[in-house]
């Protein structure tokens, strides 16, 4: 944004991603989508978790999404299941490893948190500014 807001800070100390919630929103409508043809819906988290979308998942089930985030030099492709999704309660129950930001008073969009960048290599040129995955 012009007054300096918005973007991305990629936070190895924060273990979930968090994004701003019409972000998120259109991330979980994507999962929404694609797990549909499947025959398989969402589902409400169980009460303790921190997670919101969830679903439950058929024990031979094996064909999870992968998640592309788009930076300006760089696409960061998560491929594993373990960097999207969170198992919850039994094995077949799923939830989204991203948990929703209200408050728009945030100077980020998205922090990018631990999950997610488990057996990635990122590396940042801070003399260029640039980010290489």
């Amino acid at each position: 944004m012009a007054d300096g807001r918005g973007g991305t800070i990629i936070d190895s100390g924060t273990p979930f991603t968090t994004m701003l919630m019409p972000h998120l929103e259109r991330v979980i409508q994507l999962f929404v989508d694609y797990f549909h043809p499947f025959g398989i819906h969402p589902v409400v988290a169980p009460p303790e978790s921190p997670l919101d979308t969830c679903w439950v998942i058929p024990a031979n089930f094996n064909n999870f999404p992968t998640m592309t985030y788009h930076f300006q030099d760089a696409d960061f492709v998560i491929q594993q299941m373990s960097g999207i999704f969170v198992y919850m309660g039994d094995q077949n129950m799923i939830c989204l490893g991203i948990i929703g930001e209200e408050d728009n008073i945030a100077p980020y969009d998205v922090i990018l948190g631990a999950m997610q960048q488990a057996n990635k290599r990122i590396m940042y040129d801070i003399d260029h500014q640039h980010l290489s995955v």
